[in-house]
């Protein structure tokens, strides 16, 4: 007897086999590019965002240095690829001097960059002139808020604190504005921690301590020179009491070469920094 249900059953046929075949190939190689393209774009904008994040970061601490550096007197060396500065990191008033010592009254400023700074001399504000004068021979101790009492003067409370300079030059009056600056020096060079790319290497000139601050980065990156009476930014370097301001052009680059490629990625950042806020 025949079993009728198991005379139903059939096979796959060769032609039904093949045509299967292909089609999971076709579905197999899209889903592998679509893998391969969602990799690469991951990859790229992975370096891309690193590319950026350096040179949004070198960018970030110069800014901070910089914006408050006397366009007078303040710029020491200029070049394509370094330039040195008296960067304030304190402000405050005279408020008393005796001798060869003046005591100056700060305003209240951010514990961490005061520990951090470097003391290089101080300046104070000259009423007739209206530029700063600069003491590079001055050295600082702490003072007390008594010091300042003598000429009346009271102290900010809170983070305020009171510091005793002492130089043989003259002395401000007493109610300057003053300011303790450290010289700095940031340069474009050789990278050490990234061989065969660029670093931003910042230099405290008193202690001569140099670190690397941000890299990778890649050429063209350089400083450029905004001049009296300019709206752009010049390449050769002027005399430096006409400079009023950088131009920051820097081209970071990521240190992963992306998906399907033999290189990296690269980002290029320019900003224009005015030293204080000197428009003309």
């Amino acid at each position: 007897m025949i079993n009728r249900l198991t005379d139903r059953r059939r096979g796959v046929t060769l032609v039904e086999l093949l045509v299967s075949l292909v089609i999971m190939a076709i579905i197999g190689t899209a889903l592998t590019r679509m893998t391969m393209s969602q990799a690469r774009f991951f990859s790229q904008f992975a370096a891309k965002r690193g590319a950026r994040s350096a040179t949004r970061g070198a960018m970030g601490m110069m800014l901070a240095d910089l914006r408050m550096v006397d366009p007078t007197s303040g710029i020491e060396l200029a070049s394509s690829t370094s330039i040195q500065v008296k960067a304030p990191y304190a402000f405050g008033i005279a408020c008393h001097t005796t001798g060869t010592t003046t005591y100056i009254s700060l305003f209240p400023t951010d514990s961490a960059m005061y520990a951090g700074a470097t003391f290089s001399g101080y300046a104070w504000r000259d009423s007739t002139s209206g530029n700063y004068v600069y003491d590079t021979v001055a050295t600082v101790a702490a003072g007390t808020t008594s010091n300042c009492t003598p000429d009346s003067v009271t102290v900010l409370t809170g983070r305020a604190r009171v510091v005793a300079v002492t130089s043989s030059l003259a002395a401000p009056p007493i109610g300057a504005p003053v300011f303790l600056y450290q010289k700095l020096r940031y340069s474009i060079a050789a990278s050490s921690a990234v061989p065969g790319s660029l670093g931003i290497w910042r230099t405290v000139v008193a202690t001569n301590a140099t670190e690397e601050v941000v890299a990778p980065f890649k050429n063209p990156s350089s400083f450029r020179f905004y001049v009296l009476n300019r709206d752009t930014a010049q390449t050769p370097v002027p005399t430096l009491n006409q400079i009023r301001g950088f131009e920051i052009s820097l081209t970071g680059a990521s240190q992963n070469n992306i998906e399907g490629r033999t290189s990296g990625d690269s980002e290029q950042v320019t900003t224009a920094v005015f030293l204080k806020n000197r428009p003309d």
